[in-house]
């Protein structure tokens, strides 16, 4: 008797599913906008919280899942991203 490969629990064979999103995580547009504008801060204060600087540790604590840091450091990356586009584009000027 063939039987389909299933994950067991308890001695009894289960049905696979996909997991089920949390009512209301990533319905909407403005979420999406959202979560693609903030991701950056996020990234860059999880890689300072788990590699800190020297003598870094407890600042790198209180910054880490803070909001206002995170949009600041997601609004200071892409300031420097826009300067280096400006800069790539107008920066070759030579003015004689």
């Amino acid at each position: 008797m063939d039987r389909p490969n299933r994950p067991m629990y308890r001695g009894k064979r289960v049905p696979v599913r996909p997991p089920e999103p949390v009512a209301g995580q990533f319905q909407s547009r403005r979420t999406w906008v959202w979560w693609v504008f903030f991701m950056p801060g996020t990234v860059l204060t999880w890689i300072e919280y788990f590699f800190p600087s020297r003598g870094q540790v407890w600042a790198s604590g209180r910054r880490y899942r803070n909001p206002i840091i995170q949009v600041g450091y997601t609004l200071a990356l892409y300031a420097a991203i826009v300067f280096l586009i400006v800069l790539a584009i107008f920066g070759h000027h030579q003015g004689r």
